[in-house]
């Protein structure tokens, strides 16, 4: 069910939404009633099978749910949080807590002590942080308690929404004990390391270095005849027309200036568009279908990207930043704004060129993976 850009004008979608809204409903009509845990969280996986009940506790007279959901679900997590009632409060991410907290709550769920803990941490591919804790008694990272352990503490640490956007894996490693015998091997490693409680002043340091080596200004603030000879754009390969990313899967050919980004998106990466622009933008695409030979597929693209960019730059709404062939849709990457403007005029400018009822609006970020805009009233949803 897409939330965040159900058409006003689709009833199946506004039919959708009315059930997800009288299931919340119920479920908060139930929460002032019941006092069990596992009556809840089975009333809570009614509301949304992608729900996941975490804890629910009195503070005064406010009444605090405690509830996750994975990334492409957040945004009916978000619209079910907007539903709740006077006296309750839903807690959907938790944010940084003090170090001391995080200790007690690891060795409290975990037994497992943070005093002595090191940590590294290194960006990889798609501007995401790999980290690894060093644990005294983990044993390494077929140890499921101690990598419990290093994700409570890395999530308490930086705060549930920075593991998300920039996190790609947590995992734990053995600490190795101090002694007079110390193998040179461990002492490299440990070498890399620093203490757990200095993680958050790290991994700003990480974020601010990943932001200083983008672009100071929006992507589409820069000249139009210039971006052709400023840019080098990149010609990416996949391999039979089987991507990783679903909503391309019949990708074959594409080229792009942000190939960093791409590659994140269609090998299926964690993705969030704040790790590829400093100014707000959200990356998304435009999908349709497209017939004929690749000449004429290329061709029919390429006007139409045209438009598009020109029509974009021309509000400061965004820009083409790339663009795909595929065995049966073409595909035009893309960098906006004002994310509500930017579509109605992207909408817009898709609908005089003459695009095919079979056209959509989609997004790279995982928590909008469900989420699409159709380019007429009445296009069929892409996942069908």
């Amino acid at each position: 069910m897409r939330c965040r850009f159900a058409s006003i004008h689709d009833k199946a979608d506004q039919a959708a939404l009315a059930r997800f809204d009288a299931r919340a409903a119920r479920f908060f009509r139930a929460l002032a009633e019941i006092d069990d845990s596992e009556a809840l969280e089975a009333d809570l996986r009614a509301v949304d099978d992608d729900f996941e009940f975490v804890g629910v506790g009195r503070r005064g007279s406010e009444l605090r749910l405690d509830v996750r959901a994975d990334a492409p679900a957040r945004p009916c997590l978000e619209r079910f949080a907007g539903l709740c009632p006077v006296g309750i409060n839903v807690v959907t991410e938790r944010g940084a807590r003090p170090f001391e907290s995080v200790q007690h709550e690891v060795r409290s769920v975990t037994g497992h002590e943070l005093l002595n803990a090191r940590v590294r941490a290194g960006i990889t591919r798609g501007h995401l942080l790999d980290v690894v804790v060093y644990l005294t008694g983990s044993a390494g990272s077929s140890d499921i308690h101690a990598a419990h352990a290093a994700e409570l503490a890395v999530e308490g640490c930086l705060g549930e929404r920075v593991v998300d956007d920039w996190v790609s894996s947590i995992t734990s490693a053995p600490l190795p004990k101090s002694g007079p015998i110390q193998l040179i091997q461990h002492n490299d490693e440990l070498a890399k390391t620093f203490e757990l409680k200095d993680l958050p002043k790290a991994v700003d340091r990480a974020v601010h270095g990943v932001h200083e080596a983008l672009p100071a200004a929006p992507l589409c603030a820069e000249p139009l005849a210039a971006a052709p000879e400023r840019r080098d754009w990149v010609m990416l390969e996949v391999e039979s027309g089987d991507g990783e990313c679903s909503a391309q899967a019949d990708l074959l050919l594409a080229s792009t200036f942000l190939p960093e980004m791409l590659k994140c998106f269609l090998q299926g990466s964690p993705f969030s568009s704040v790790r590829f622009s400093r100014q707000g933008e959200r990356f998304a695409y435009l999908k349709y279908h497209a017939t004929g030979g690749l000449t004429e597929k290329v061709s029919g693209r390429q006007r139409l990207e045209d438009a598009l960019d020109a029509g974009l730059r021309a509000r400061a709404l965004g820009c083409v930043v790339g663009n795909g062939v595929g065995q049966g849709h073409c595909y035009v990457d893309l960098a906006l704004g004002d994310i509500d403007l930017a579509l109605a005029e992207l909408t817009e400018i898709a609908r005089r060129a003459g695009v095919p009822r079979e056209s959509w609006i989609l997004f790279c970020d995982s928590e909008w993976q469900r989420e699409w805009v159709g380019v007429w009233e009445h296009t069929p949803s892409p996942f069908e």
